[in-house]
């Protein structure tokens, strides 16, 4: 059985859909209480006993948690004490897989990185209470328990995921970057992740670490600039920021002033994988339509 931890949001209820379509044997953890679905279990990654009945039933564990909350302390609590209560629960029960949903913002401290980092590229300052230090040191742990307890592990390092629904830019009327918007980034359409996402979890020989992200990093402001082409109302909206402000810091706004300039040479070479949108361009085109 395949648990997925954080199964209704954006990314969890299109690949339980999969689960649907294809018979796949699946449940749902998540903090929501007001869900009615078959497998599905309330809990919280914060209290490890809620989490127990739900992993206690697994092969495999999907890790989709995820969140931006305001301050280092507040994400130090859900990305590393709430992976760790996971795995201490995987432990117990002899999970045999961990697919883990982690982030591109790992390789965003190599300084002035001009070509596009692979997996082998991470460069953390240890001790710095940044978000890229925060993700090495989850994806760190879990590699050790994965590497003690012969548990299978995978390790997704995803760019910033778009597509159609609460995702989709193009619906938008306008979008504010802090700064110049000069920043790299590394896009995926939600299409191409969910079929890479989908064809590891089927192959359960497939481990390690893995960058997803289309064939095109792109500047933010490139990016936005290529949908007002399209919709001349579209307003990108820039402000002046110098990093000083906690809370913007640990926002989507602030992880978006990262460069997080990325290669997908392994997805491609290694899971044979065929994009269907290989850059921003195609993957905003599709969208365009959506939106009238």
């Amino acid at each position: 059985m395949v648990l997925v931890i954080g199964g209704t949001g954006y990314i969890g209820t299109r690949i339980t859909e999969l689960f649907e379509r294809d018979n796949i044997d699946y449940s749902i953890l998540d903090t929501k209480e007001d869900v009615h679905l078959n497998h599905y279990y309330v809990g919280n990654i914060l209290d490890k006993d809620s989490l127990k009945t739900a992993v206690s039933m697994a092969d495999t564990v999907l890790y989709l948690a995820g969140a931006h909350l305001s301050n280092y302390e507040r994400n130090y609590d859900f990305l590393i004490k709430g992976l760790l209560n996971c795995l201490e629960l995987c432990r117990e029960y002899h999970v045999k897989r961990f697919i883990y949903a982690s982030n591109g913002a790992v390789y965003s401290d190599i300084d002035g990185r001009k070509t596009c980092a692979e997996e082998d590229d991470v460069c953390s300052k240890e001790g710095e209470k940044t978000y890229s230090s925060l993700i090495c040191r989850a994806e760190r742990l879990l590699q050790n328990e994965a590497e003690r307890e012969n548990m299978r592990c995978v390790i997704l390092r995803i760019g910033e995921v778009y597509g159609p629904g609460m995702y989709n830019p193009c619906s938008k009327k306008s979008v504010s970057l802090l700064g110049d918007g000069s920043s790299v980034s590394s896009k995926i359409h939600i299409t191409d992740f969910i079929n890479i996402l989908y064809k590891i979890i089927l192959d359960s020989k497939i481990e390690g670490v893995f960058n997803i992200c289309d064939c095109c990093p792109v500047e933010q402001i490139t990016f936005y600039q290529y949908i007002k082409e399209h919709s001349r109302d579209f307003l990108i909206k820039l402000s002046e920021y110098d990093g000083t402000n906690e809370r913007l810091y640990w926002s989507i706004f602030g992880l978006r002033t990262l460069n997080i300039n990325m290669s997908n040479e392994k997805i491609c070479k290694v899971l044979k994988y065929d994009f269907v949108y290989k850059t921003y361009r195609e993957g905003l085109n599709s969208l365009f339509s959506d939106v009238g």
